[in-house]
């Protein structure tokens, strides 16, 4: 699973700093960390931190839950500190927590993280003894049964029914989570107990918690369906974890994870429920952050497919900041485009009816007007966030936008060239957070990349259109050569092809463009090359032109039409636009099969004359006409590598022919 393997990667390139800040947070207003060294701290983070990995990349909680499983004698917790061990796992789990939570890399990772925590604390409190099951229930007399309301009675009762677990005593007073006890045998099943955390967490005493239902916590955003977890829960005596909305005393909201376990006697029967409580509130604007930022990747996808078919630059534009506004609820969205040659950022499409009136009062901004944001961005190539326009100095304010609190402004830029600035408004302060400046960068850039394309499209069409007002001569002109003459674009794709072209390719003008030379039928090696035959190839001809801006003369190159290997000479030159933009290429091809294979043909005759005389110099070197016939007969089987060589001299008929074999 990609997005854990990430995560994994990330804690592990980034484990010297998240180690040594998990040893921190182990020290902090711990007095039992903070008194053994920082090393050995670290090494307990590290070991930690290195089973979170582990657990991401094999998608499992055990390697992280064998460290803190109690059953575990070489592993467990009680070996690191000698006191109030299961206090301190739970503490351990919570820095772990903190340390990893705000660098969650994904929403999907996250929640497999957020889960490890939760199982975490379910192994640890399985440690106290508390059963959730007869056959493990609690060894004690149902006269310690918590039914009594009154605090002092209810503390020497806690007291009994703790006496036998002095570490579970220990943990549920000083354990940084909420530990709540109730008595269903009472009416509305009140809390019988709340340790100190739950009253830290909640903001309410023991006196003011003591004798409620926990329902008192919930509120009016609290969830219905949660609600009903519980309750059917306690109904049928099960464990039950939920992740539920409750408010504090000051009506603050905090998600609370709860997870509640019945505790049973040694008969079976039901003694009371055991509620153990995290504030977990962090976690889930963590995690809600997460979900928003994939929703607004979610969106900047859909907006680049939506504009990507769009060629019309003013259309895709107008189609940009509308998708935009909506899709973002921003309260205004705006496109500016430099003009390079006057140097201003022309508004060149607004959202909305305000968007429009702007573009028909023609606002133009100079790019070194310093009390503009759009300028800043230009100047610096650098995306520009105010938090609080109405704090900024150099904030130049819009009449047509009061409402505007805060404000951001992205270069678009695709390679080198700088496009425009996109300007995106919020009517809240500090609306562009971190995550949110990322998105709306990403946006930028697709924005950036689709209007390049229709600019290029349009500077295509022009140009196309241009020479369309001498096209009858200019087609008239190309198709009277039998030469092939073409115009590819940077994508290789045909825009203009004579009639020779055609003729030969057997495939009409009108189905040639918007082709590639694949696309026709040309073999894969000719078009892209094949180093192992010698051949560079049409296109790595084609982008040399496009990197160089010169004129290139090939002077032979394989072509096969029709299952026939034949050759042509050609010139490719670049193809500009008004700008000086190299647009496309200019082909010119020559077939010159029959000029080669003439020449083909002169050098072996070249040869085998050459090979005649050196053959005619050693016949005269000959004395006897034995010399002469051996000399002829070993000269012309080298020559022609034969392995038999007969010479007839018609002296004689009845003569025998001499030979030469090997």
């Amino acid at each position: 699973m990609l997005p854990l393997k990430e995560f994994a990667n990330f804690v592990t390139l980034d484990m010297a700093n998240l180690s040594a800040i998990y040893a921190q947070l182990l020290a902090d207003d711990n007095e039992e960390y903070s008194s053994i060294s920082y090393n050995e701290r670290s090494a307990l983070a590290r070991r930690i931190l290195n089973a979170v990995t582990d657990c991401c990349l094999s998608q499992s909680s055990a390697p992280l839950l064998k460290i803190f499983d109690a059953e575990d004698d070489m592993n467990n917790t009680t070996h690191r500190l000698n006191t109030a061990s299961v206090k301190n796992a739970l503490y351990e789990v919570e820095c772990l927590g903190q340390t990893l939570t705000p660098v969650v890399t994904s929403l999907e990772a996250g929640k497999f993280f957020w889960q490890l925590l939760a199982d975490l604390r379910a192994v640890i409190i399985k440690s106290l003894a508390v059963s959730t099951s007869p056959q493990n229930a609690i060894n004690k007399q149902d006269t310690t049964r918590l039914k009594i309301t009154e605090p002092d009675v209810i503390d020497l009762a806690l007291k009994t029914s703790l006496q036998e677990n002095d570490t579970l005593s220990v943990a549920i007073s000083n354990a940084a989570i909420g530990v709540v006890i109730t008595d269903p045998h009472l009416p509305d099943n009140p809390l019988i107990y709340v340790n100190p955390a739950f009253t830290k967490i909640t903001g309410y005493s023991a006196d003011e918690s003591i004798g409620q239902n926990c329902r008192f916590l919930q509120g009016p955003d609290t969830d219905a369906l949660s609600i009903s977890t519980i309750r059917k829960a306690v109904e049928n005596e099960r464990s039950c974890s939920v992740v539920i909305l409750n408010y504090r005393k000051d009506s603050t909201p905090f998600w609370n994870e709860l997870t509640i376990n019945p505790v049973f006697s040694e008969d079976g029967s039901l003694l009371n429920f055991i509620g153990i409580q995290t504030d977990v509130t962090a976690r889930q604007h963590a995690e809600d952050a997460l979900l928003r930022r994939a929703l607004e990747l979610e969106t900047v996808t859909e907006v680049s497919i939506a504009t990507s078919t769009i060629l019309d630059v003013n259309q895709l534009l107008q189609e940009v900041v509308d998708l935009t506004k909506t899709r973002f609820n921003l309260y205004h969205v705006h496109i500016y485009m430099f003009d390079e040659k006057a140097g201003d950022l022309n508004l060149t499409a607004g959202a909305g009816e305000v968007g429009r009136t702007m573009m028909k009062q023609g606002w133009q901004i100079p790019i070194d007007r310093e009390d503009s944001l759009v300028a800043r961005a230009a100047r610096t190539r650098q995306a520009v966030i105010i938090d609080d326009v109405r704090k900024e100095p150099g904030f130049l304010p819009n009449p047509l936008l009061p409402n505007t609190r805060s404000e951001m402004t992205v270069p678009m830029i695709v390679g080198d060239k700088f496009l425009g600035v996109l300007d995106v408004q919020s009517d809240q302060v500090r609306h562009f957070t971190k995550d949110i400046a990322k998105i709306k960068i990403t946006l930028a850039s697709q924005i950036a990349v689709a209007l390049q394309n229709a600019i290029q499209y349009q500077e295509t069409q022009k140009a196309l259109m241009e020479m369309g007002n001498s096209q009858d001569l200019l087609r008239t002109v190309i198709d009277a050569t039998p030469d092939w003459i073409f115009i590819k674009d940077r994508e290789h794709r045909y825009r203009l092809v004579n009639k020779g072209y055609s003729d030969s390719l057997n495939i009409p003008i009108d189905a040639l463009i918007g082709k590639n030379d694949l696309d026709v039928g040309f073999p894969e090696d000719i078009v892209t090359g094949n180093p192992e035959k010698g051949i560079i190839g049409f296109w790595s001809d084609d982008d040399e032109i496009f990197a160089t801006g010169q004129i290139k003369f090939i002077d032979v190159e394989p072509v096969e039409l029709d299952g026939k290997r034949m050759y042509f000479s050609t010139v490719k030159a670049p193809v500009r636009d008004a700008d000086g933009y190299i647009w496309g290429v200019l082909g010119y091809a020559r077939n010159v099969t029959d000029r080669e294979q003439l020449l083909a043909q002169v050098q072996m005759r070249a040869h085998r004359e050459q090979t005649i005389r050196e053959i005619t110099e050693k016949m005269r070197s000959a004395t006897t006409l034995e010399q002469l016939v051996k000399v002829t007969a070993e000269e012309l089987g080298q020559s022609f590598s034969a392995d038999y060589v007969m010479l007839n001299l018609n002296r004689d008929p009845s003569s025998e022919p001499v030979n030469n074999s090997g």
